[in-house]
């Protein structure tokens, strides 16, 4: 079995199942001290004005040009949700970082940097 250093995830990890069977693998395939670092949408802003609870929500391409279609659906996770999948699998957060938008100055994204249970 091969073993990494760090694995990184930036904006990527869309679906629910999906991620779920990514992350059961994930620390079995971490090195000794190693890192799982994900970035992705601030739940905060992400929910726009939906509920803020897990659930499916349709894609948008708002903003891209018009070559861009058929938007995928997403996931939407909650801070408590994506805090919980990383405990569900043995993965301990060692770090979160929240990058603000300067203009705005909301929360662009975050960042969890995960360490294996067993290399914490």
């Amino acid at each position: 079995m091969q073993h990494f250093d760090g694995v990184v995830a930036n904006v990527s990890l869309l679906g629910d199942r999906s991620l779920e069977e990514l992350f059961a693998v994930l620390p079995r395939h971490a090195a000794p001290g190693g890192s799982v670092l994900v970035q992705t949408l601030h739940p905060v802003l992400a929910c726009a004005d939906q509920p803020y609870r897990e659930g499916w929500r349709q894609g948008s391409w708002a903003g891209f040009s018009p070559a861009f279609r058929d938007p995928a659906p997403w996931t939407f996770r909650t801070l408590a949700s994506w805090l919980g999948l990383f405990q569900r699998h043995g993965l301990i957060v060692q770090e979160l970082l929240e990058p603000m938008e300067p203009a705005s100055g909301q929360p662009a994204s975050v960042i969890f940097r995960a360490t294996p249970l067993n290399t914490a």
